[in-house]
């Protein structure tokens, strides 16, 4: 396939035809192929493009897409890395190349390089020209994404607070979007230990508001940090080995006894969570819990949480569910549930 395409594109340079014409065939050509589920045949059409001397900024642009799409089907990082860093270095300083090193930066997230995804957010942060058009508003989602990293994985609540706090001041931002940047606020101050400090910034979130969703939200976390922690382990093993013991005894009132008091998270996996409060989920949890032969898994660690996997869940829809564990300011504490199950795991690693 290599080979017949040198040829073409040598043919058609020399009889004068634009490599624009032709390239936007390739295109055409390999998405069929990607819509066939012919990924090597698609990457075969795609990657000569990436090395033309004098590309369309915008064919390229889709070229590079569909090369991201694919290899991150196939799970190969450096290809996708290399695909999107060849565009960032062709086209600077153009939204598409920015919103590609964004992209990059998420590939780092997930790889767990931290310090890595955080240098390219501060490139796309500090360098973005204010006179270009943002149609993406990547300046801002890429300063939301570093408070993000400082906050939740490195842990330097400070640093995060101060880019919270500069996205306040320099970004104008709709009461929703203030509300959200105020409970990421409130929970750096918990981080740095200034309860009274967070517990004032949850209750101007339920005066200023519009939505529900944030008012509840603040209200539960003012719950948790004003009542004496009694559901906390001092280890996470320790955690683990009490709610595998209540589970495998079906000791619903130990069960209850674990969860995190305030805000308790429930969600379908590959979903947004949703807040609730333990008690909204009690009645559930008991239902199946008495039915069901319960086999737990090992703990699974993933973005600054563990999950204990419970398999044989009696529920029609939801055959797995998943315990969130993970540290609060008060120790170790099992703060939600996600609803999974073998046929929705299976769609989704076999896509």
């Amino acid at each position: 396939m290599k080979v017949q395409l040198k040829f073409f594109l040598i043919f058609f340079s020399i009889v004068g035809i634009t490599f624009s014409a032709f390239s936007l065939e390739l295109l055409d050509q390999a998405r069929l192929w990607l819509e066939k589920g012919e990924l090597e045949k698609a990457i075969n059409v795609l990657e000569p493009l990436l090395t033309t001397p004098d590309p369309d900024p915008k064919e390229a642009g889709e070229a590079v897409e569909i090369l991201y799409q694919i290899y991150s089907q196939l799970g190969e990082d450096e290809k996708s890395l290399a695909a999107l860093n060849w565009y960032v270095q062709k086209f600077p300083n153009t939204p598409s190349a920015f919103l590609y090193q964004y992209w990059m930066a998420k590939i780092e997230e997930e790889r767990h390089n931290f310090d890595q995804a955080l240098s390219l957010l501060s490139e796309i942060a500090l360098n973005y020209p204010p006179e270009m058009e943002d149609p993406f508003q990547i300046r801002l989602q890429a300063w939301e994404d570093i408070a993000h990293n400082l906050h939740y994985y490195q842990k330097r609540y400070e640093e995060a607070l101060g880019v919270y706090q500069n996205i306040l001041l320099n970004y104008s931002t709709d009461q929703y979007q203030l509300s959200r940047i105020m409970m990421e606020i409130g929970a750096c101050y918990e981080g740095l230990g200034e309860i009274d400090r967070a517990i004032s910034t949850y209750k101007e979130v339920i005066e200023k508001s519009p939505s529900p969703y944030y008012d509840r939200w603040a209200q539960l976390r003012i719950e948790y940090l004003q009542n004496p922690p009694a559901r906390t382990r001092e280890t996470l093993e320790d955690l683990g080995k009490d709610l595998r013991a209540a589970f495998q005894q079906k000791d619903m009132q130990a069960v209850k006894d674990l969860a995190k008091k305030g805000d308790f998270w429930v969600g379908q996996i590959y979903s947004e969570f949703d807040i609730q409060d333990f008690s909204a989920v009690e009645e559930y949890i008991a239902q199946y819990l008495a039915i069901s032969s319960v086999e737990l898994g090992e703990l699974e660690k993933k973005d600054g949480s563990y999950y204990l996997k419970i398999f044989n869940w009696a529920d029609p829809d939801f055959d797995i569910i998943y315990l969130v564990l993970e540290e609060g300011i008060f120790g170790w504490e099992w703060k939600g549930i996600v609803l999974s199950s073998s046929e929705i795991e299976f769609n989704y690693n076999n896509q």
